[in-house]
This record gives C-alpha cells, sequence and structure tokens, in this order.
C-alpha cells in the first residue's frame, strides 16, 4: 500500500494505491474504517485485483470541509494537534482485509505514518527555496497474516481439493523448477513448499498442507531437508 499526496491543488485528494504482488487475483479488498479527529473514513470495497495490479481507493471523509472530502492530510494534522503530544510523527493503524481464490481470508496490517512538521514547514514560507518535497504520508510495518478459515466442511473440502489440484499441476510442471536444485534420476525436480508458495502467491501454510494431504493420496513423495535449511523437498508421483 501507498498513498499519493497533491498538495497543490485546491481540491486534493490522497487516494491509497493498493498492489497486489501475489500470482493470484485478490478478491473483495476492504480497508477498514479510520477514526480521526472526530470522523469517520470509510472506504469503498473492491471487487478484485488481479496478480501484479493495482487500483486507487479514496478516502471519503465524513462531515468534514468540502475541500477536503477525499484529503486525508488536513484531517491528519489535526488529529496530531487533538493528541497534544509533543512528537514528529503520528501512527495510525490501518487494516486492509481480502480473499484468495479459496476465498481463505487473509489481513494486512500497516501504519500510515504522518509527518506534521516537514508538512507544515512545506506549507509555509519557511518551505520556499527548500528541495522538493518529501513525502509527509508514509507506510511501513506492513505485515500479513491468514484469518481462522470458517467456511463450511462441504465447502472448505470443494476449495481444498481445488487448492490440491493446483499444486500438482505447478509441481509436475518441470519448466517452473529450473535453476540450481536437486533432481531426481527420473528428471523430477525436487521443490520446497516454500518455494511453490512464492511461485503461486499462496501462503506458505496452505501450500504445506496441500503437499501433506496428496502425499496421503500416494500423489507425492517427501525428501528430508539439508542441514543448513531442514524444510522437506516434495516431488510429483508420476503414473506412467
Amino acid at each position: 500500500m501507498e498513498i499519493i499526496e497533491g498538495r497543490k491543488q485546491l481540491f486534493a485528494t490522497t487516494p491509497f494505491v493498493l498492489h497486489n504482488k501475489g500470482k493470484e487475483v485478490a478478491h473483495r479488498i476492504q480497508i477498514q474504517s479510520l477514526a480521526l479527529h472526530g470522523h469517520a473514513v470509510t472506504f469503498e470495497s473492491i471487487d478484485s485485483i488481479a496478480s501484479e495490479g493495482r487500483c486507487e481507493v479514496l478516502p471519503d471523509i465524513h462531515d468534514f470541509s468540502p475541500l477536503s472530502l477525499y484529503n486525508l492530510r488536513p484531517l491528519l494534522e489535526q488529529e496530531w494537534n487533538d493528541r497534544n503530544q509533543v512528537t514528529d510523527e503520528l501512527v495510525i493503524p490501518v487494516t486492509i482485509t481480502y480473499q484468495d481464490f479459496a476465498k481463505h481470508k487473509f489481513e494486512v496490517t500497516s501504519d500510515l505514518v504522518y509527518l506534521p512538521i516537514e508538512d507544515i514547514t512545506y506549507r509555509s514560507h519557511l518551505g520556499e527555496g527548500l528541495r522538493e518535497a518529501e513525502p509527509v504520508i508514509k507506510v511501513r510495518n506492513t505485515e500479513f497474516r491468514r484469518l481462522t478459515d470458517d467456511e463450511p466442511t462441504g465447502d472448505k473440502q470443494f476449495r481444498q481439493e481445488l487448492l490440491d489440484a493446483k499444486v500438482l499441476d505447478a509441481l509436475a510442471e518441470r519448466s517452473l523448477w529450473k535453476g540450481s536444485r536437486p533432481i531426481m534420476g527420473s528428471g523430477e525436480s525436487l521443490v520446497r513448499a516454500g518455494e511453490m508458495a512464492e511461485r503461486l502467491g499462496l501462503a506458505p501454510d496452505l501450500v504445506a498442507d496441500s503437499l501433506e494431504r496428496l502425499e496421503a493420496q500416494g500423489k507425492v513423495r517427501r525428501f528430508d531437508g539439508t542441514l543448513a535449511n531442514p524444510a522437506p523437498y516434495w516431488t510429483v508421483v508420476r503414473r506412467w
């Protein structure tokens, strides 16, 4: 996530830009509402963001100045004044939720950091002649986590089957696993769950669980890792 500042326009806006760096489409993306200076800040939900795609969402500030309905900066300055703290940063937690193709729910948390001193300086005569203004609204400390899966048993099994098929197809595709890696005498590559998770844009624990289910079905085989990295390797069991 990043925030674009538009300080020079009369009707300036501060859109939140969401990036999907994963290999799968993100669905039902929602930035959770904020409370600043006694005002509610809400965001429209997003149906989906394609892999490597981006989407801009404007903050909708209720009951605030008509000139700043979609501009978070003035509201952040007011919130900083309200707190009456001697600090050069205002930190606001931001939470985003979304789902993957299998309807697994995820949460992204970040710190929105506002730099009031820099902002006031650049907007006053004190900032004249200084270098190009640096951003005064930044995003730090982004973390991801998977939420508890509360799907009905039947739906969950169906989603697991779709995931297992996707993992098995990827493991069987030799062209995906090039470079320096252990290879079986049959020519099959040995792949770790973490590598596959990164390739597919999925959570590592989802891929690890899928591989264990496939192992129980005799479709994949597990091999011990190394002393340097004990994570197991996996390879597909082909039925010739």
